[in-house]
């Protein structure tokens, strides 16, 4: 089973169901708690994660977003009632992984990435968007900027009647209430980096 000797926590807000989740990690093979402590293995850290993160952190846990564990539960082949979103998630990630092996490939490696990812979007995929930046991104906060806005899209740094998207890393706060709030459409940076590499 793919989560075989793993130790979970979950943290955030999950589009998943909390209980769901925790059958998914279990049915894989996993054993989650509700706390970081020297055992765990993973936290699993969707919008609004709070002080979990700075602790998973200081002691090296591995921290997925949570489309990361539906892809590794939807790789398990696991049975059950599951396996129906495990498999829709793991369907759903394999365009955006395409998408961005693609980009890297254009640009010979993985650090000059962006200039790939921009001229790959010459048809301005983000036209008309208005983005905010939220929580911790892999990607250098300045350099996204400049991805999107090069994609078409503005970007403004808070919340407010005109924003359309919301990208949320971990360690997301109150923009993550204001956003749903105001029905703003909560991206992962998966989903930025994506939405950029697929025009």
């Amino acid at each position: 089973m793919s989560l075989a000797g793993k130790n979970l926590v979950f943290t955030g807000t999950l589009s998943t169901d909390r209980k769901k989740a925790t059958a998914m990690a279990v049915a894989a093979g996993a054993k989650v708690t509700g706390d970081v402590s020297g055992t765990t293995t993973h936290l699993v850290a969707g919008p609004g994660a709070g002080s979990k993160v700075a602790k998973a952190e200081s002691k090296g846990v591995t921290i997925w977003t949570e489309d990361d564990f539906l892809a590794a539960v939807g790789g398990s082949g696991g049975g059950g009632t599951a396996a129906a979103p495990k498999a829709k998630a793991a369907g759903k990630r394999k365009p955006e992984e395409a998408a961005t092996a693609t980009t890297a490939k254009k640009s010979k490696g993985k650090a000059p990435a962006a200039p790939a990812a921009a001229s790959s979007s010459k048809g301005k995929s983000l036209a008309g968007k208005v983005l905010v930046f939220t929580g911790t991104l892999s990607t250098d906060r300045k350099k996204a900027t400049r991805m999107a806005e090069t994609a078409g899209a503005k970007v403004t740094g808070a919340v407010s009647g005109t924003t359309t998207h919301l990208v949320a890393g971990p360690g997301a706060g109150s923009k993550v209430a204001a956003a749903e709030a105001k029905g703003v459409t909560i991206w992962t940076e998966d989903d930025f980096l994506a939405s950029l590499g697929g025009d």
